[in-house]
């Protein structure tokens, strides 16, 4: 069946299951890279360095995928086909971008146009399963200010309609736990294509040239973080001169939390690395101890030849009273307003492992909450220890004491960057 405007065309059925299987898997490929957009400019830049920061844009998370699985597809001849039978376009069709597109419950949306061209065509298909009833998460197409189409998501619907149009995706409802996937096609015919690569906004060059990137690829500046001379003794500090509050559990299990122990070259290096690299898609389900939902993982071997290992590897030794501990996972956590993170431990009760967070959020006040709180017990029956995100500041604890990260409020359109090792 389909349905169709002047300007908007909604085709349904033409996708075998088989086939939008497929599409869907460009999407959790494990080097596919999701990158945290906001709608505006987060404010808390490092340094006052404005070029931390991700790209303005309308999606919550979004991945640059290459295009030649896709092209090779039949799912393309089929869209390809539509795009030029409804269209009245003849000739070869030419892919500027592929970007895949996830929209989480309570994020704000933006309208938003790729181009004046009109013979360049945006391709949304959505890549949702069963989408209930009462769900949101309609696609709206404005033309001259008001709705042209609204169109509601149904497993492998193809929205297809000028690129010069204003839209938006919108996103689920609150109440809804499910992820609303969906899958942007950039297109111009091939004998436009010269015209559109002599336009100012370069999309196709930016989508060329991170469509192939990995995240430790896109930032040199990490390796800041990288020691110079390998042979050359570490700079060795009091720890305790940086110690702003100590707190022990009853059974002699220590949290501790240092304040200005990073030096700013070691905190820009790993904030920009942060700030500017992407997470993989890996849902936290109903076996996860945190219930955090995006992670960007970062490699052991990499991490142990910087700098920063030197310090961390002096706190460890420091509170641990003992040496010889080597990490064994490292990420950096994305808690945002509509998260629900739970209490847990990071170890078995028999392990003596140790937690260290470093906190990567400027000009956090208290109004934007994102505590590490510590229970009592795996019940939450007490706080025994609340640790404020600041800015540099690093905490440190026993991984056999439960806890738990504190979402920002729905107020609050970014995001808090908690940087752990274990």
């Amino acid at each position: 069946m389909s349905s169709a405007s002047q300007d908007v065309l909604v085709k349904d059925n033409i996708f075998t299951a088989n086939e939008i299987w497929d599409m869907k898997s460009l999407l959790s490929r494990e080097e596919t890279v999701w990158t945290f957009r906001p709608n505006e400019q987060n404010s808390m830049e490092p340094e006052g360095r404005a070029e931390i920061l991700p790209t303005k844009s309308c999606y919550c998370w979004s991945a640059n995928l290459t295009s030649n699985t896709f092209l090779r597809s039949p799912a393309w001849k089929k869209l390809s086909h539509a795009l030029s039978s409804h269209f009245r376009m003849q000739g070869d069709w030419t892919v500027l971008e592929i970007e895949g597109q996830i929209n989480i419950k309570a994020k704000h949306s933006c309208t938003k146009r790729h181009s004046n061209n009109f013979s360049s065509y945006i391709a949304v298909i959505f890549l949702v399963e069963n989408w209930r009833k009462n769900a949101y998460g309609e696609l709206v197409v404005y033309k001259e200010g008001e709705i042209l189409k609204a169109v509601y998501p149904k497993r492998g619907r193809a929205v297809i309609f000028p690129a010069s149009l204003e839209h938006v995706l919108k996103p689920p409802a609150i109440d809804l736990p499910e992820r609303l996937y969906s899958m942007k096609i950039h297109l111009l015919l091939s004998d436009q294509k010269r015209q559109a690569d002599n336009e100012s906004d370069g999309q196709s060059a930016v989508s060329s040239s991170m469509a192939n990137s990995y995240p430790f690829e896109h930032f040199p500046r990490f390796k800041l973080l990288h020691k110079t001379d390998s042979t050359a003794p570490s700079v060795k500090l009091d720890i305790k001169q940086f110690i702003s509050r100590n707190f022990t559990t009853g059974d002699g299990r220590s949290i501790i939390v240092l304040d200005n122990i990073l030096p700013s070259k070691e905190l820009y290096a790993l904030t920009y690395t942060v700030m500017n690299s992407g997470y993989n898609d890996n849902a936290a389900d109903a076996n996860s101890g945190d219930n955090v939902q995006w992670i960007m993982g970062f490699e052991v071997e990499d991490f142990v030849q910087t700098s920063l290992w030197q310090l961390v590897s002096q706190i460890v030794t420091t509170v641990s009273r003992k040496g010889g501990y080597y990490p064994y996972d490292i990420g950096c956590n994305n808690i945002q307003s509509t998260d629900t993170t739970t209490i847990h431990i990071d170890c078995a009760p028999y392990e003596d492992e140790y937690t260290l967070l470093i906190y990567l959020n400027q000009n956090w006040t208290e109004n934007h909450h994102g505590e590490t709180v510590f229970m009592s017990d795996m019940d939450g029956n007490e706080v025994i220890f609340a640790v404020r995100p600041r800015y540099g500041r690093v905490a440190i604890f026993h991984g056999t004491i439960p806890h738990s990260a504190r979402p920002p409020p729905l107020t609050y359109e970014g995001m808090e960057h908690c940087y752990a090792l274990s």
